[in-house]
């Protein structure tokens, strides 16, 4: 199908769609113990303090309250090797659903104090093929597989694919893939690591990646497009990115309503394609001091991105 042709008219998630519910990503350390070359946030930074921290945690909190439903989601870098980790995650309500996003290269003992503080609903792991310790990197998935029954959260292994590793990643995702079927909690899934996935990927590799996306329990999110013919279909992730159907720009898009990205230093973007390539911000929850009654009162962004990197799911229309 043709974009030019039949364009989209509206796009959503029914979970965002006239909902008070909120997705915010927070980026708590842009620093990474990998170098990923495919990663377009890492970098090198101070860490900033748990006083300054805190802050942020408080923003959080407090929108918590005036949220219907909020989805937190921590990631980097890799927020594990934040030296206030263990705080950060015993200071953030327990009424928030958390995410920890980690590529799990991290001390066991460490993994086993963030799980009893029994506040992530889900790990979400990333296997980086030619970068990951296989060894740490599995001896800490079977401690989490181990743990996550009696602390209640689900785990989800994301293999991040690479063609040179096809074979590997093959044979990772046909062993854990069976095991996942022991486990109600489990989930297995290929992830693309390139964000241009039509020039990356043949459509093989795209539609395998989606089958197994597809299963991720957290990704229940069915994704419909309405054309402007009046043509409906329902759609996921890698397809939409796949068949180009993720570019918005002009839209409305109710980011800043139902979704924020936070960096490590209190800066606020409507999504992390703003961060990432139009380095826009809204402002930052330190020093714009009525930000939280701003940002409640915000229905819609006019998209200038020229395509959507991360938040497909996110209510947008014409």
């Amino acid at each position: 199908m043709n974009l030019k042709e039949n364009q989209i008219k509206q796009i959503y998630s029914s979970e965002f769609l006239l909902s008070n519910n909120m997705q915010v990503y927070w980026g708590i350390t842009n620093n990474c113990n990998l170098n990923c070359h495919y990663c377009s946030k890492h970098r090198n930074e101070i860490f900033y303090d748990l006083e300054y921290v805190s802050n942020i945690i408080k923003f959080i909190n407090n929108l918590s309250d005036i949220k219907s439903t909020l989805f937190l989601k921590l990631f980097g870098g890799e927020p594990t090797i934040h030296p206030n980790i263990l705080d950060i995650v015993k200071s953030i309500s327990n009424k928030i659903n958390i995410e920890l996003q980690t590529n799990l290269i991290l001390d066991i003992e460490l993994l086993k104090k963030i799980i009893k503080i029994k506040n992530i609903d889900i790990f979400n792991v990333s296997l980086h093929y030619g970068l990951t310790n296989r060894d740490i990197f599995f001896k800490n998935l079977n401690t989490l597989l181990e743990y996550s029954t009696n602390y209640n959260y689900t785990v989800l292994l994301n293999l991040m694919y690479e063609k040179d590793y096809n074979d590997l990643i093959n044979k990772d995702y046909q062993l854990y893939d069976k095991i996942s079927k022991a486990f109600y909690n489990f989930n297995v899934g290929i992830s693309l690591v390139y964000h241009n996935i039509i020039n990356e990927y043949d459509e093989n590799i795209v539609n395998w990646a989606n089958k197994t996306y597809k299963k991720f329990k957290q990704n229940r999110r069915s994704i419909s497009i309405i054309f402007e013919d009046g043509t409906a279909e329902q759609s996921s992730f890698y397809r939409l990115k796949g068949m180009g159907y993720n570019k918005y720009r002009g839209m409305k898009c109710s980011c800043l309503k139902n979704n924020i990205y936070i960096d490590s230093n209190g800066d606020i973007y409507p999504c992390q394609t703003y961060f990432r390539y139009l380095n826009k911000k809204y402002g930052n929850i330190l020093f714009d001091k009525d930000i939280l009654n701003k940002l409640i009162n915000e229905e819609y962004v006019i998209c200038e991105a020229s395509e959507c990197d991360c938040e497909l799911d996110i209510p947008k229309w014409r």
